[in-house]
């Protein structure tokens, strides 16, 4: 994924996830298919994904998640 993903966060629940341009649905189905609790399920188009989170605890958690599997190695050690 790398530089060709990035993040922002809509509201407290949830959160875009733009990708390269032709990849969002794919890369929706994937997150659909991994069925974390914290999600509520995933809306995509064809660069951009919204993904829609249960809480706002969740949705920090699975920005966490997917920002670790974009970017090794970006999150700071807590």
């Amino acid at each position: 994924m790398g530089a060709d993903v990035g993040f922002e966060s809509i509201d407290d629940e949830n959160l875009a996830v733009v990708a390269q341009v032709g990849a969002a649905n794919l890369l929706a189905s994937s997150i659909d298919a991994v069925r974390r609790d914290e999600i509520a399920g995933t809306i995509a188009g064809d660069d951009t994904i919204l993904v829609i989170c249960r809480s706002e605890e969740g949705a920090a958690e699975v920005e966490r998640a997917l920002l670790a599997l974009a970017e090794p190695g970006a999150l700071p050690e807590n």
